[in-house]
């Protein structure tokens, strides 16, 4: 037996699922969003390299390229810059890249953000995943992996992780 609706709740059916929504102005995060204005959240492209080479992408300079790796932020400069989005109100941070996974100081950059209390992101192509990350995503669950697949074919998909397979 489903609970009684509280004020303003609407629950309806969608696609054979059970949807409960709430006007955002009945939250407690909107009511405190209401004294002044705040940076709800930030994405933080920490690369521009990828191991991939995918034709629509612009953000996409080989994994090996040195004057890239030579300009990324390094974790220092990045936790500053964290601080502050934290302390301007942010709840939320998306990861992306490039490829996030290529960085050797991801698990340090996205531990920092978590114990901020920050609700992390990360968007990947999930061909660098290894056991570590697994492990560092169990231990500090993201919101959410967004996981990018842009093929179906081995020509397509250009991975070179064994770990990948084709079906």
């Amino acid at each position: 037996m489903a609970a009684a609706p509280t004020l303003h709740q609407e629950i309806r059916i969608v696609n054979g699922f059970q949807v409960t929504s709430i006007p955002l102005s009945e939250l407690d995060v909107w009511k405190k969003l209401e004294s002044r204005r705040r940076l709800l959240s930030f994405d933080f492209e920490i690369t521009a390299r990828c191991n991939n080479n995918c034709r629509h992408c612009y953000i996409n300079l080989p994994a090996t390229e040195k004057n890239a790796i030579n300009e990324e932020l390094p974790l220092v400069k990045i936790q500053e810059i964290v601080d502050e989005a934290v302390s301007l109100g942010a709840l939320w941070c998306l990861i992306s890249g490039g490829e996030p996974l290529l960085r050797d100081d991801f698990p340090d950059i996205y531990q920092y953000m978590k114990k901020k209390g920050l609700l992390v992101s990360v968007f990947t192509n999930a061909s660098l995943l290894t056991q570590d990350h697994i492990h560092l995503f169990k231990q500090y669950p993201p919101r959410d992996i967004e996981v990018t697949v842009y093929g179906v074919t081995k020509k397509n998909l250009r991975t070179g992780n064994p770990q990948i397979r084709i079906l």
